[in-house]
């Protein structure tokens, strides 16, 4: 089935956003050859209050690789009308585990930032870090679905925008899950977004522990896969610092 009319549409005010940022940022990828032709993959990002840092890489290989990358959104973004009504016009789809394994199973590339809006509303004081603890869905994915995982690591996407440690920040997270961040001030309006350059740094795959496709990991081996990963992620956010 093709796209529809409104999809079309949404689709190329993305790209006309996409194509700006790109530019505003300088933005680069290095290691793109690491994202296959074919087949399922994996894509594990770190999470900025940007967040469109994400959408800068999908549309680098939707360009070079001609697959979209479809990522998995917060379950904030599908109880708003018209957030949802245009996330899913342009592939995003809600970031359940049967939408993964579905995407998956159909050799699909899946977006997805494990740390979600917890890391994302980290404090300035926390930058360049990921926060990942307890998050094990998506390795569990991973595993299940015998996915390859490609870690992409953008620690300037945390310099965009600059979150004071705030108790109003905290609180808004812990009791109703929604993002109330307190910028720093700096030149200019705080809401506009710091020209740094962006810089996605991609990992080559990591392939998950070999099992039978379609059945549930042992809980030891995703604790152990798992730390894995993060102690990966951590190195390349930290080489990906030095590119700048």
């Amino acid at each position: 089935m093709g796209l529809m009319p409104e999809d079309e549409k949404s689709l190329r005010k993305l790209k006309k956003l996409v194509d700006f940022l790109r530019e505003y940022h300088d933005h680069k990828v290095l290691g793109l050859e690491y994202v296959p032709e074919k087949g399922r993959a994996l894509v594990v990002f770190n999470h900025s209050l940007a967040t469109y840092d994400m959408a800068l890489f999908a549309d680098a290989v939707l360009e070079d690789k001609k697959r979209q990358i479809r990522g998995l959104g917060d379950k904030l973004i599908f109880r708003i009308p018209f957030l949802k009504g245009f996330a899913t016009r342009v592939g995003i789809v809600e970031g359940t585990k049967q939408n993964a394994e579905n995407l998956l199973a159909n050799d699909e590339i899946v977006g997805v930032a494990p740390g979600g809006m917890k890391e994302a509303l980290r404090s300035r004081d926390r930058r360049y870090e990921i926060d990942w603890q307890g998050r094990l869905g998506f390795v569990k994915l991973a595993m299940k679905m015998q996915a390859p995982i490609i870690l992409v690591a953008c620690p300037h996407s945390d310099d965009i925008f600059q979150v004071e440690p705030h108790l109003l920040t905290d609180l808004a997270y812990q009791l109703f899950k929604v993002p109330l961040p307190v910028f720093k001030r700096q030149r200019g309006n705080p809401l506009l977004p710091e020209p740094v350059q962006l810089i996605h740094l991609v990992r080559e795959p990591i392939l998950p522990p070999t099992m039978e496709f379609g059945t549930e990991p042992p809980e030891l081996q995703v604790l152990l896969f798992q730390k894995h990963l993060q102690a990966e992620m951590e190195k390349l956010l930290l080489h990906a610092r030095t590119l700048v």
